[in-house]
């Protein structure tokens, strides 16, 4: 039968930091019981083998490369949204459509430019 613990004393029966186990349990890495408000883990649940203490993934490696390449750099981060673009005809048939990820102003350009050319085809 499994011997359920605190995340706290998982990490101290595997020797691992709490934010380490904290970090895997957030993340799915490490499967756990919520009982109420208490979190608990099976005491015998390995460490996630590619997440053992100093060990780093590849993952890990290529985001330290990229953070060193971009620290200094100003980066800014822009939403876009995917819309799928419909021509329909006046029974909701849809005649004509396009997947686009872009603004919802642009969305509405490309709908208007699709739609002048289904009426240009006739």
């Amino acid at each position: 039968m499994a011997k359920f613990v605190t995340k706290k004393e998982y990490a101290k029966l595997h020797g691992v930091p709490f934010e380490t186990v904290r970090t895997w349990t957030k993340n799915g890495k490490l499967a756990t019981i919520k009982i109420g408000a208490a979190v608990f883990v099976d005491a015998d649940t390995p460490i996630p083998a590619r997440l053992k203490p100093g060990v780093k993934t590849q993952e890990e490696k290529n985001l330290a490369e990229f953070n060193k390449t971009f620290k200094s750099k100003q980066l800014k981060v822009e939403i876009t949204r995917a819309y799928l673009v419909s021509v329909v005809d006046g029974t909701g048939k849809e005649i004509t459509s396009d997947f686009t990820f872009c603004s919802k102003e642009e969305a509405k350009r490309l709908g208007e430019r699709m739609k002048s050319e289904v009426e240009a085809r006739g």
